[in-house]
């Protein structure tokens, strides 16, 4: 019998010790995804909602939010953890029961959870809920079904799938033409037992198409799929194609993937048959393996064509995709010589780098100044957005009506044809500049009638010379120094440096007071401690919080010759006058603290944030000892 348990024993601490030694093995980024079970139930049944955490074993449940004509509470979570090749891989799921009071449909939008230091959200689920006795579409799934899906769920992943997966959709599937910008998703899929590091951006092979990458400083969309049965990880990655030449050409994409690879070795130091059974006959030891896996997408044919020649306005600039303008002038009521800004907008999808827009040339009528671009994207590629042109004119004439119609000419792609976007004639209102004053101090009438302010014979006005006139001009000799505001300025300068002084001295004062500093350092602890408890309830973690608050009532009583780590309950009690409250609420966070590291209580988000308030309350009651010498 001693044999027989000596056995059991080493075993068990085999298993520890090896469980350990996997610990920093475990594999990459967390997942989440939501399931509804089912999506159309009649009035009086129930409805179930799962949420599945991948990647991480202490994942809170999420917040519900409150939905009217649902009733939502939480049923419990389930826990699983496999270890294939090396690599643990661990499941949570909270389930939660669903009890409509009314039918209709409903929305359960997207829920947010916080696990291995990143934000996951789920996608937005509908519930559909019909009157009292009309049967759904398809029954409610029995439990045996829910636990065949979460049996296959958790089935080991088919070994004979590709480990990474590239994919291009949304690629029109037609005729390319030379210089259009394409915008496409990448879809990278990674099989869901497979470790990756690092992935370069795509790469493309051959030079007769550019690619614009997606931006590296944004981590992309990922979100969890099965294909073929195998789950994977799916990460989209949007791009922008252009071709560059005309002619029959492949395109073909290509990534490199970082993988983390565990090598298999001989028995080490747990050489026992037991580990053979429970792990599938594949001991490993040691670092895994970095190693680049390259991603090809394949090969696809493309077709590429020239701009036609034939109908090429003479003003296209190159603009290839769809486009609108719209034009506007400010002020619309000017005189003879006076600027407006004349601003051209044009909004679409397509290459706006190649767009510009033929500028309002000088003339009879216009008197204009250079042009002006300004490009605001409402994508990360820059193939949709607007484009703006500014330009300063000025009118010559009385006779000018309007601001002529602007036109943009670009190309078509889908139609293949050249295309012109026209604004409309802005209304304009100009007025004759009134008589100027003769430089002699002359009145506006002297000087119309001796003709310096008025039309010549071609309709334009001289504009008549400037006159300089100076006020009135008043002596002051006093002497500056005895001016009282002067006199006051010059203390300044001394109260300012009598100041700094005293405030420098004060402050040599307090850096030798070491019951200051002490009591400085002591509050300082409990502000920490406090802060680590505000988010361990924003993130929902029970456990970060009651270890936070009980550090936090250990700072407020800690003296400086007990330090705060080494408090027990009884001493923070025995600080505490026996008559106060705050002696038994102290009592009451030692002892929920206790639970929560030990027996596994979780109090949920509304019993965190009562607790938080009655921390605050309690440290504000206990006598600071950090002074205290």
């Amino acid at each position: 019998m001693r044999t027989r348990s000596s056995g059991v024993l080493r075993r068990a601490v085999g298993l520890s010790v090896l469980l350990a030694a996997l610990a920093p093995r475990a594999a990459g980024a967390a997942t989440i995804s939501a399931e509804l079970h089912p999506a159309e139930i009649s009035l009086g049944q129930d409805a179930r909602l799962s949420v599945t955490i991948v990647g991480s074993q202490n994942a809170p449940a999420p917040r519900l939010p409150p939905i009217d004509g649902l009733e939502m509470r939480g049923i419990g979570q389930t826990m699983s953890m496999q270890i294939v090749g090396g690599q643990i891989s661990s499941e949570v799921t909270h389930n939660f029961l669903i009890q409509p009071t009314r039918a209709g449909s409903f929305t359960i939008p997207a829920l947010t959870v916080t696990a291995s230091g990143e934000t996951l959200e789920t996608k937005p689920l509908a519930l559909r809920v019909l009157p009292a006795g009309q049967a759904p579409r398809a029954p409610p799934p029995t439990a045996d079904s829910r636990r065949s899906r979460q049996e296959s769920a958790a089935a080991a992943p088919d070994r004979d799938a590709p480990p990474l997966r590239l994919t291009m959709v949304n690629f029109p599937d037609r005729e390319l033409w030379v210089g259009e910008l394409i915008p496409v998703e990448l879809r990278l899929d990674i099989r869901a037992d497979v470790q990756v590091v690092q992935v370069t951006p795509p790469e493309l092979a051959g030079r007769f198409f550019t690619l614009t990458p997606p931006p590296a400083d944004e981590e992309p969309p990922k979100q969890v799929v099965t294909v073929g049965g195998v789950r994977y990880v799916r990460f989209s990655l949007p791009a922008a194609l252009s071709p560059v030449s005309a002619g029959d050409h492949d395109l073909d994409l290509s990534v490199t993937a970082t993988a983390l690879v565990a090598q298999p070795n001989a028995r080490g130091l747990l050489d026992d048959p037991f580990f053979d059974s429970f792990f599938g006959n594949t001991p490993f030891r040691g670092r895994p393996e970095r190693r680049e896996i390259p991603v090809p997408m394949g090969a696809r044919h493309v077709k590429v064509r020239a701009l036609p020649e034939s109908g090429r306005p003479a003003d296209f600039s190159g603009g290839i995709g769809h486009f609108e303008v719209a034009a506007k002038a400010s002020p619309t009521e000017v005189g003879v010589g006076d600027p407006l800004t004349l601003e051209v907008t044009v909004r679409g999808k397509g290459n706006f780098d190649r767009l510009t827009l033929p500028a309002l040339e000088s003339g009879t009528e216009w008197k204009t100044y250079p042009q002006s671009a300004k490009a605001e994207t409402h994508d990360k590629l820059g193939q949709s957005g607007k484009k703006t042109f500014e330009q300063v004119i000025i009118p010559e004439r009385v006779d000018v009506a309007a601001v002529p119609a602007r036109e943009l000419a670009y190309f078509d792609p889908d139609h293949g044809r050249y295309e012109r976007a026209t604004t409309q004639p802005i209304a304009l209102t100009v007025k004759p500049p009134p008589p100027r004053a003769l430089a002699g101090g002359g009145s506006s009438t002297s000087a119309a009638s001796s003709g310096q302010a008025k039309a010549n014979e071609s309709g334009e006005f001289e504009i008549a010379p400037n006159q300089i006139a100076l006020g009135r001009l008043r002596p002051s000799l006093e002497p500056l120094a005895r001016d009282r505001l002067f006199l006051a300025l010059q203390l300044l300068p001394i109260a300012l440096v009598v100041a700094g002084f005293a405030w420098a001295r004060r402050r040599e004062r307090l850096a030798g007071d070491v019951g200051h500093q002490r009591a400085i350092a002591a509050s300082r602890a409990v502000r920490a401690a406090l802060a680590r408890a505000d988010r361990a309830v924003r993130d929902g973690d029970p456990v970060s919080f009651f270890a936070a608050a009980r550090r936090a009532l250990q700072e407020r009583v800690a003296t400086p010759e007990r330090a705060a780590a080494s408090l027990t309950q009884d001493e923070v009690e025995a600080c505490v006058p026996a008559t106060s409250p705050a002696r038994a609420t102290v009592r009451e966070f030692f002892a929920m603290a206790d639970a929560v590291a030990y027996s596994g209580a979780r109090p949920d988000a509304t019993a965190l944030s009562t607790w938080r308030h009655r921390l605050v309350d309690t440290v504000k009651i206990l006598p600071a000892g950090g002074a205290r010498r």
